[in-house]
């Protein structure tokens, strides 16, 4: 190093098959890594290992929350699968973020020693330990960078983000974001028509786009909403107004499906509504969720 700092490197801190005295000589020079600096003996920690001075992170504290990792499969079950990544971090990936869709049989999708694409949800330090989360969901891997919200400073009012249903409650359902960020989402803000019950639009482990509708960035709080607008247009109340119940017959555009719905824009207008599977078509279940399949957006 230069100038009058002193340092140590440690000599199970250099490169295997390296020899101390034949590629160390005094007066050398060498590539290191600041590991820490010790207050009690006053000098820098150093590894000279080039493992160590390649690796992207050295601590799991390192690893920013809403970073793309490369993690290869460790072990697998239907709560969850244990990764390695990195530089032989370990990882756990929660059971609601293996996949977009419940996988009844995970291990035949994620093999032992499979090397697969994730992004950290949450790195946790406890002590001397650290646990690193990560999502393997496309919805989340895949999201834009700009989009990963990992600190209550980056929601403002009219931001869209991916967000993933945490917990159902009777008066709506906690959203989780990156990080120890959450929000939550009433009953009232999830669909355009009422909702008496969460379960019935969202269910736990889904991700969906939420819009920030109200954030305190102070207390940590946010409110968010799945209605494309909580304000109606004229245009909107006019044509809600010759809706009848029951009886108006109109024309719908598919725009999203869901797992036991499909959400749908009225034609001539920026109306939109959700029709439950069981609507799609008469005679049993299966024939609906046949019909649910050939649908095209």
């Amino acid at each position: 190093m230069s100038g009058e700092i002193p340092a140590q490197v440690h000599n199970s801190r250099v490169t295997k098959g390296k020899d101390l005295d034949l590629n160390y000589k005094i007066g050398s020079t060498h590539q290191a890594r600041v590991l820490d600096y010790s207050m009690f003996d006053n000098y820098y920690i150093l590894t000279m290992d080039k493992e160590q001075i390649d690796a992207s992170f050295l601590k799991a504290t390192e690893i920013p929350v809403g970073q793309k990792v490369t993690c290869k499969v460790e072990k697998v079950s239907p709560e969850g699968i244990i990764v390695n990544l990195e530089n032989n971090f370990q990882a756990t990936v929660p059971d609601i973020h293996i996949s977009d869709i419940k996988l009844v049989y995970p291990e035949r999708k994620f093999k032992i020693g499979a090397s697969v694409k994730g992004r950290v949800l949450n790195v946790r330090a406890y002590g001397s330990k650290s646990f690193i989360t990560v999502t393997l969901k496309r919805s989340l891997v895949n999201a834009d960078d700009e989009e990963i919200v990992t600190s209550y400073d980056m929601l403002d009012i009219g931001k869209k983000v991916p967000a993933t249903v945490q917990k159902i409650l009777p008066s709506g359902c906690v959203v989780s974001f990156f990080g120890n960020v959450s929000a939550f989402l009433p009953n009232a803000e999830i669909s355009e028509t009422y909702v008496r019950n969460a379960n019935d639009f969202v269910k736990v482990g889904q991700t969906v786009k939420v819009r920030v509708i109200s954030v305190d960035k102070a207390l940590s709080k946010c409110m968010v909403s799945l209605r494309v607008s909580s304000d109606m247009t004229d245009e909107q109340v006019n044509a809600l107004s010759k809706l009848v119940p029951g009886k108006s017959i109109v024309n719908a555009e598919v725009l999203e499906k869901e797992r036991d719905s499909v959400i749908v824009k009225l034609d001539d207008c920026e109306v939109r509504g959700i029709v439950h599977v069981g609507h799609l078509a008469d005679g049993l279940p299966d024939v609906a969720r046949s019909q649910l399949k050939k649908l095209k957006i």
